[in-house]
């Protein structure tokens, strides 16, 4: 290989290149040592002889085999970690790119902030809502109040007629629901009179964490208006390993 080839080779390379001749250079060692070995000896059992092996300067040798596989470990280990970090953007940017997609039709993305929804949803998950939606009662819904999303779930709506005793069972039109969703049952901050009537266009909403939410039972935030409603809640995307419908 001429000189001008040679410059156009890379690090790597290159050391891939010299590798076989380093290989080659031990060997060449090894056959030294031995001649250096018998040398020696016929120096010892003939001292007046000249006959002697001549035998090359194994230090002198530039090129060591374990240096250049050391190396070329170091590139190929530098590689991998860059292919991994190149991984993580690409599945970034595939997120990123999934997102401004939905938010552009008929969804949006939300981060959940408090636990009003536990066990359902927590804290700094993220949530995918459909913007046309038709609800139905034990559905997650999207709402705006002073200027925030809250996300609850519906209890009843327009004309049926909610009640809740003292162990905080609900009761619709007269019946009572079966909401698996709950973990501890409480009437909560409720201080509308019951049994209480939806007005027409509202929707009355519940969270599941019964003692601490703040929702309809409550006159700050009362029954929510359609024209509040953000949409339904469909699909939660993140933490990956909680991705499920809703």
């Amino acid at each position: 290989m001429k000189n001008k080839d040679l410059k156009k080779l890379n690090r790597k390379e290159l050391l891939e290149l010299f590798l076989p001749l380093s290989k080659e250079n031990d060997e060449l060692k090894k056959e030294n040592k031995k001649l250096q070995n018998k040398n020696d000896i016929i120096k010892s059992e003939k001292k007046e002889s000249d006959l002697t092996f001549v035998a090359v300067d194994s230090e002198e040798a530039e090129v060591n085999t374990q240096n250049i596989e050391k190396e070329l470990n170091r590139i190929n280990e530098k590689k991998s970690v860059f292919k991994v970090i190149t991984r993580i953007f690409a599945t970034l940017i595939i997120v990123a790119a999934v997102t401004v997609l939905l938010s552009s039709f008929a969804f949006s993305v939300l981060r959940v902030t408090g636990v009003s929804m536990r066990p359902a949803l927590d804290t700094q998950e993220v949530i995918i809502v459909a913007k046309k939606y038709n609800l139905q009662c034990g559905d997650l819904v999207a709402f705006y109040y002073n200027n925030e999303i809250l996300i609850k779930r519906v209890i009843a709506t327009s004309g049926q007629i909610v009640d809740i005793n003292e162990q905080g069972d609900v009761y619709v039109d007269g019946k009572q629901l079966d909401e698996p969703y709950v973990m501890d049952k409480d009437k909560g901050k409720c201080d509308i009179i019951l049994p209480y009537q939806v007005p027409e266009g509202k929707f009355f909403v519940m969270g599941d964490s019964r003692k601490t939410s703040v929702d309809s039972r409550n006159s700050t935030i009362g029954c929510i208006s359609d024209k509040y409603i953000e949409g339904k809640v469909i699909f939660r995307i993140w933490p990956f390993n909680k991705i499920s419908l809703l």
